[in-house]
């Protein structure tokens, strides 16, 4: 019997009916929910489906949920198999619409059906074998399960039915989706043990059984998905494992961890606490027996919320430098050994005790080559001496200043000093030591003149301005002047401004002019010289002289001057007038024009301008105007 219904389970492999929509306006049917029969073919069918879900975590899909109204569908199906042992229903109709009439929506939907198979297991295994019904269990169209499982005659009979596409209630399928985990680990460590499952109110309760026992044990308060205990010698070779029941009372059990208890390194003698000073160089030892073994410390320092590995410090003795942030800190080595166990020392604590206190810093210093700098630093402690060290720019390390081991030093400096940082060390008399702040050299570059002083070329009685421009620190200007003729430059001792001003006179055509620029480190520079050229002046030779005339007559006026490339404007005052005005149009030496009333007490001058700007003025002619007879 059971051969021949294995035959007929690879006979009626897999029977779906894709988006087998009910045709609308179909009466509902009033389903009556089937009975299992028996708690036991219950469980019976959430062993099934959870196996499915086990299934489907192992190839990567997601869960399937376990359905009341289609286990109700499921279990008719079953006791349909049981007369007719096919996909048509004994009225003759195919099995899916049992689903119609039991008005349970579906896009998708698929059947599985088996008899003679007497466990869960088997009849799953069964499925599994065919392609076809295997399809069915592990589609990703297929979102919801029913189960059902009918005894009749002495034989199980095994229907799955899954839908997919359209919401209706359901849970997850109960499932084991990560194992227990087997531990290594030496005596008196705490250990875990973890099992992960999906499902719906979930109990958890762990078992275990010691080496060389015949039966599992109550593992007693051990009921989470998570659970502790520290290991002793009687574990090795211990099973652990646990039992997870779903709301229905179905037990799902895990695979059992191994718990393999090895020889941990053993510490022979624990790091000490430790009271110094800031500054001072700090040990730490652990001593342990073990084979192959490798250290590692770890820190914490106070307020930290957990421990960080203290990188580079893989040696059983190691030595820091304390500072004011240690205080408190806790250090800790872990001990490893060739098959990875390791052991923890107990915790050391270091506590700092400021020794020496210092009370001023040394200062940056803004220098040149060829002068000195000062460092100094104040301090308060006992029995307190001083070493000075230096790092140059691009230097990778500090090096020993050596002989300079006062509180304040003098040094003078030289071109390879930019950038050099230096600080002192301060040692009391128990060898605690602190580091100062370090100083900035910075080496100030020599005065340079960025914009000289320009020639000029002018006329005697003109302004002429001389601006030097120039780049350094604390500049200082002085001015100096040399004559045409003259071998020696003379000082200007009142010009000591970067910009001069004075009034040209004859003396100066083809004078020289510079400046010496000063920086704060007393280096000078001298501009180029500036020319002094002077060009042009103006002569007047006559001036217009004075006019008598009537109204209406025409006035004549004229003026001589020599000079180079020349030009003239009049201008005119009338009697009364507090200023002179440009007189539009009269602009050659000899000009006219017609007098009127107005004009009596005028008076008039030429002005000349030559090439250069210079200017030169005629004397004054007045006009009077007299009465006709």
């Amino acid at each position: 019997m059971v051969k021949k219904c294995l035959s007929m389970i690879f006979l009626f492999t897999a029977f779906l009916a894709f988006c087998a929509v009910k045709p609308a306006g179909r009466e509902n049917t009033v389903f009556a929910a089937a009975d299992y029969g028996s708690s036991t073919l219950e469980l019976y069918a959430r062993r099934v489906a959870s196996q499915i879900n086990s299934r489907r975590a192992a190839a990567g899909l997601e869960p399937i949920r376990f359905c009341d109204s289609l286990n109700e569908v499921a279990i008719l199906r079953a006791r349909e198999c049981a007369t007719k042992f096919e996909p048509e229903r004994p009225d003759g109709t195919l099995w899916f619409t049992a689903l119609d009439a039991a008005n349970i929506p579906y896009y998708d939907a698929g059947e599985n059906i088996a008899c003679g198979q007497n466990t869960p297991e088997a009849v799953m295994q069964a499925w599994m074998n065919s392609d076809e019904h295997r399809a069915n269990i592990l589609s990703s169209q297929f979102e919801y399960v029913g189960v059902g499982v009918y005894y009749s005659g002495g034989t199980y009979y095994w229907t799955q039915l899954f839908t997919g596409g359209l919401l209706i209630d359901g849970e997850i399928a109960p499932f084991i989706s990560e194992q227990p985990k087997n531990v290594t680990t030496p005596v008196g460590r705490g250990v875990r043990f973890e099992v992960k499952a999906q499902g719906s109110n979930l109990s958890y309760q762990w078992y275990y059984k010691k080496k060389d026992a015949a039966d599992w044990k109550l593992w007693n308060d051990h009921t989470s998905s998570v659970t502790y205990g520290d290991a002793n010698a009687g574990w090795d070779g211990m099973q652990v494992r646990c039992k997870i029941t779903d709301r229905k009372g179905m037990v799902l059990t895990s695979e059992a961890a191994v718990v393999t208890i090895v020889n941990a390194p053993i510490i022979t003698s624990q790091p000490q606490n430790i009271t110094t000073a800031p500054g001072s160089v700090v040990t730490f030892e652990v001593a342990a027996e073990g084979n192959g073994l490798k250290y590692q410390w770890y820190f914490k320092k106070v307020g930290a919320t957990g421990w960080s590995r203290w990188n580079s410090h893989t040696t059983a003795s190691t030595s820091g430098t304390a500072n004011d942030s240690w205080n408190g800190m806790q250090v800790f080595c872990r001990v490893t050994d060739a098959g990875g166990i390791s052991t923890d020392s107990s915790a050391a604590t270091i506590t700092i005790k400021q020794t020496i206190i210092i009370t001023s810093q040394p200062e940056n210093v803004k220098t040149a080559a060829g002068l000195t700098a000062t460092f100094a630093i104040s301090a308060n402690g006992k029995g307190l001496t001083y070493q000075w060290y230096y790092k140059k720019a691009g230097a990778s390390n500090w090096s020993l200043w050596k002989s300079h081991t006062q509180s304040s030093i003098t040094v003078t400096a030289n071109d390879t000093w930019n950038g050099m940082r230096v600080y002192c060390r301060i040692t009391d008399s128990t060898g605690a030591f602190v580091n100062s702040d370090s100083a900035l050299v910075t080496l100030i570059p020599k005065v340079s003149i960025t914009r000289h002083p320009a020639s000029v070329t002018t006329s005697a009685g003109r302004s002429v301005s001389f601006t030097v421009i120039a780049k350094g620190e604390g500049l200082k200007y002085q001015w100096y002047y040399k004559k045409s003729g003259a071998s020696d430059w003379s000082l200007c001792s009142k010009h000591t401004q970067l910009t001069v001003t004075g009034i040209a006179n004859e003396s100066w055509n083809g004078m020289q002019v510079r400046c010496r620029v000063t920086d704060f480190a007393n280096r000078s520079v001298y501009s180029q010289a500036a020319v002094i050229t002077l060009k042009g002046g103006i002569s007047v030779q006559s001036g217009p002289s004075n006019v008598v005339a009537k109204a209406g007559e025409t006035v004549r006026f004229s003026a001589v001057a020599e000079g180079q490339k020349l030009s003239c404007q009049w201008y005119f005052k009338k009697a009364g007038s507090s200023g002179w005005t440009l007189w539009n149009g009269h602009t050659t030496p000899i000009t006219s024009a017609k007098a009127n009333a107005t004009w009596d007490g005028m008076q008039v001058f030429c002005l000349f301008t030559d090439e250069y700007g210079n200017t030169a003025s005629s004397g004054c002619a007045t006009i009077y105007i007299i009465p006709d007879e």
